[in-house]
């Protein structure tokens, strides 16, 4: 019996027919073998590309032996499909730049790999071009900078960074973004550049056309002058709109130049009476003001002179004097400066009158009239020559003289009463017992031991302290020391400084000084009055004496300034507190105390340094021996520091700081005297 083996191949199932003759037994063997399952799977990919770039991905499967199953289904996803996307047939896309995980799944097991993106290489940039649109503006108009990019082969480019300057910030700005703002006037070359190529456009800038003239208004509209007289006009231009408008050319012209002429920057001047029109043009049109010129009168003469001068009478100390009153020049009645001297008379070393109705200066009365006068104070059995002058204005400020009178002369009787001696400073005297003379100075000299003067201060020069003489000076007539303010004098400085230190230890220090201000004074406007004197102790000058007040009556003050440390003056009556503070009169019916221009004044002042580190020092002082003010409690000196009042200065500071002086001013004194006591 023959054996035969057939294989049919039915998936997954062998046969094995075996047979054994025609009716024999067949064996048939099947074999049930499974298909093999995926182990892993292995998955390659480029490790980066170029965004836009495309390639494909191999994923092989394996079974647990590593033999590939090229047969199987395998599934691709990405980590960031907006970094690299893929197909399901492993078609990967880089789409931007970055890194993703790329994934190959194949009967729930997966094999991955990371793939990088890279930005793709910017095309070089071959060429730029730069426009400024528009080319042309006027100042604070904008423009408008474009730049154009291109590669070798003429295709524009975008997206690039561009950088702007401008050669001349000052003409033309140029902001990030392009646009220019037209600054000043003239040409800028806005340049832009990117990845090192770079162009350039100009842009031109012009002022804007200015606003035309509407109107011309000349200012004062009217004037009068004298002959001789000056008027400085001045001509506002305005536009349609009535504002101001500036830095526009202006010619002025005069109808009547014999009448009045005009300067190119609008002075007139009067040249004869009668009148004329003054005409500012700008721009073609014109404004006008009217100029009325009289004569001038004519200018005043000297002061008449006195050509009759008589005794008309004497006794043994007493002459009285006639004469005939003259013009002052003015046509008012003139003043009079009557002077004696023991026979003959020499009229600069003659005394001016102090005592009687003949005391200098003398105001008229009714020019043409007899004016009768005595002189007293003389000796008996003496004979005295006399002597007048006519005088306007004021002695030793600005006093315009006429000629010498006559000289007359008289003998005193005898048998007369000795005279009575001269009467004492006004008040008496408030210096404590116990004190020494530490200075006394009449003024008869610029020097006596205080030092020599020097200026300060603006609009000085030398010679603003000096001597002169005052026949009406209470003190030690006829030598005073002058402070002349000079025109130019800037507030917070004096024309001059003398002083003097003193000798010795003293605590205690009596100060009589006796003090006069011109008629025609005037205080700082800005910070009112001004300073007379400044004493020192500890190396500061703590106290100065001082006038309140601009143009109307002056206040007796003492004011304390840098003390050891702060004092409130007003529950005392001063004003303010701190370490500088103003001690106002504070004595009662005394606070109202006011000073007069012209007019001479004793201060006194009595102050006490009191214990270093303590609070009680003292301030007193009396006007004409009247005790006007009292301070206690006063912190002059800090602990440590010395009590002994040092130095005095007369430093009459003008005001505080800021303002100039107009017109020459005077401070006057007659004497200092000071005593002091440890």
């Amino acid at each position: 019996m023959s054996k035969r083996t057939y294989i049919l191949a039915v998936t997954g199932l062998v046969f094995s027919v075996a047979a054994c003759g025609t009716y024999g037994t067949s064996v048939v063997e099947q074999k049930n073998k499974p298909l093999a399952a995926v182990a892993s799977v292995s998955i390659t990919v480029p490790p980066s590309l170029t965004a836009g770039q495309t390639a494909r991905g191999v994923a092989i499967p394996k079974d647990a032996d590593g033999s590939p199953l090229p047969d199987r289904r395998v599934t691709w996803f990405s980590s960031s499909a907006t970094i690299a996307s893929v197909t399901d047939s492993g078609v990967i896309s880089a789409v931007a730049p970055g890194t993703a995980v790329v994934t190959a799944l194949s009967e729930g097991v997966s094999g991955q790999a990371t793939m990088a993106v890279v930005p793709p290489t910017p095309t070089p940039i071959a060429t730029v071009s730069v426009s400024v649109i528009p080319s042309s503006v006027l100042i604070g108009q904008t423009a408008n900078a474009t730049v154009t990019l291109k590669d070798s082969t003429g295709a524009q480019i975008f997206g690039r960074p561009i950088s702007w300057q401008s050669s001349n910030p000052s003409i033309a700005a140029v902001a990030a973004t392009g646009v220019v703002t037209a600054v000043a006037a003239g040409t800028a070359t806005i340049s832009a550049s990117s990845e090192g190529k770079s162009a350039s456009s100009s842009l031109s800038i012009s002022a804007p056309p200015p606003v035309p003239v509407a109107s011309v208004s000349v200012s004062p509209g009217t004037a009068s002058l004298q002959v001789g007289g000056t008027v400085q006009l001045s001509a506002v231009m305005r536009d349609a709109g009535n504002n101001v408008l500036s830095g526009r050319s202006v010619t002025w012209s005069s109808n009547n130049s014999a009448v009045s002429s005009v300067s190119a920057s609008g002075l007139v001047t009067a040249v004869t009476a009668g009148s004329a029109t003054i005409t500012a043009s700008s721009e073609g049109i014109t404004g006008s003001g009217a100029i009325s010129v009289t004569a001038a009168p004519p200018p005043p003469s000297n002061p008449g002179t006195v050509a009759d001068l008589a005794v008309k009478s004497s006794d043994s100390t007493a002459v009285t004097l006639s004469f005939t009153q003259v013009d002052d020049g003015t046509g008012q009645p003139a003043k009079y400066d009557v002077r004696y001297a023991l026979s003959p008379i020499s009229w600069g070393s003659a005394t001016s009158t102090t005592s009687g109705t003949c005391t200098t200066p003398i105001a008229g009365t009714a020019i043409g009239s007899q004016l009768t006068c005595t002189v007293l104070g003389l000796s008996p059995s003496t004979t005295y020559s006399f002597q007048l002058i006519a005088f306007r204005g004021t002695l030793n400020v600005n006093a315009v003289f006429g000629s010498l009178s006559n000289i007359v002369s008289a003998t005193t009787s005898a048998g007369a009463a000795p005279p009575p001696p001269p009467p004492p400073p006004p008040g008496g005297s408030a210096e404590p017992p116990g004190m020494t003379v530490l200075t006394d100075r009449p003024f008869s000299a610029l020097s006596e031991g205080w030092g020599s003067a020097w200026d300060e201060g603006g609009g000085g020069g030398p010679g603003n302290f000096s001597i002169v003489s005052d026949a009406t000076a209470p003190r030690s007539p006829s030598s005073v020391g002058q402070m002349r303010y000079p025109v130019g004098l800037v507030g917070g400085y004096p024309p001059a400084v003398v002083g003097t230190s003193f000798p010795g230890t003293s605590r205690t220090i009596y100060v009589a000084m006796w003090v006069k201000f011109s008629t025609n004074w005037l205080g700082n406007t800005g910070s009112g009055g001004g300073k007379i004197t400044h004493i020192w102790i500890n190396g500061v000058n703590r106290i100065y004496t001082y006038v309140d007040g601009v143009s109307g009556p002056l206040s007796p003050w003492v004011n304390l300034q840098q003390l050891a440390k702060s004092f409130d003056s007003r529950p005392q009556g001063g004003q303010g507190s701190g370490v500088s503070v103003n001690l106002l009169p504070n004595v009662a019916g005394q606070t109202g105390v006011k000073i007069t221009r012209g007019q001479w004044y004793k201060w006194e002042l009595v102050t006490y340094g009191g214990t270093p580190g303590g609070a009680d020092g003292t301030v007193d002082w009396w006007i004409d021996g009247v005790k006007v003010g009292h301070y206690t409690g006063i912190p002059f000196v800090a602990a440590g520091g010395s009590n002994s009042w040092e130095m005095i200065e007369w430093n009459p500071t003008w005001g505080g700081l800021g303002g100039t002086i107009n017109t020459a001013q005077y401070q006057w004194m007659d004497h200092v005297y000071i005593s002091g006591k440890p």
